[in-house]
């Protein structure tokens, strides 16, 4: 397995990278994630790879973060799923915003990306939820917005009252901000 290159970036676009190591051109396909990552051509880059062989093909990814790789290798396991639709996700979701969609079980967040339909969305969910490590959010506004949808408030309604609680009672007090969004 190649685990990582070490080179000079000859051409980047979007989806598609060469890095040159030894006289060697190296091409990778990326994510839009990686791409805004990565430095400009001419430039020393280092990239974490993934090299996936399939019956007619072999395909070099690359990734510029192992984060994001390490994500790319959990969403390809996904019946359903292969490096074309994972790199679309990756694409379109950071690595941390894609866990915390995952941690809150947030279907409608995953439906928006393009290629995903809502029973692969709730796939992803129900596949990945137990498998990912999510640093949780554990600021006021995020603890008292769980409360609010647990008590049977949509998540868009649940932010907006607990933003509008919050400059009302000026405090970070989590019971104080709870009450508040209540009565509004």
């Amino acid at each position: 397995m190649i685990d990582f290159l070490r080179g000079k970036l000859i051409s980047k676009s979007p989806t598609y990278i060469v890095i040159e190591t030894g006289g060697i051109g190296w091409g990778l396909i990326i994510s839009l994630n990686t791409y805004r990552i990565l430095g400009k051509e001419g430039q020393d880059a280092f990239i974490f790879t993934s090299l996936i062989v399939s019956q007619d093909n072999i395909r070099l990814f690359g990734f510029a973060t192992c984060e994001e790789r390490e994500l790319f290798l959990e969403l390809i396991t996904i019946p359903g799923i292969g490096p074309k639709i994972a790199l679309r996700i990756l694409s379109e979701k950071p690595p941390e915003e894609l866990k915390k969609n995952i941690a809150q079980q947030d279907v409608n967040s995953l439906y928006s990306v393009k290629g995903i339909g809502k029973k692969t969305a709730e796939r992803l969910i129900l596949e990945l939820s137990g498998r990912l490590v999510v640093v949780k959010d554990t600021s006021v506004s995020e603890e008292a917005i769980s409360a609010l949808i647990s008590l049977g408030y949509k998540r868009k309604e649940a932010e907006t009252a607990v933003k509008k609680a919050i400059s009302i009672v000026g405090s970070k007090d989590l019971e104080e901000v709870v009450k508040k969004a209540l009565t509004l």
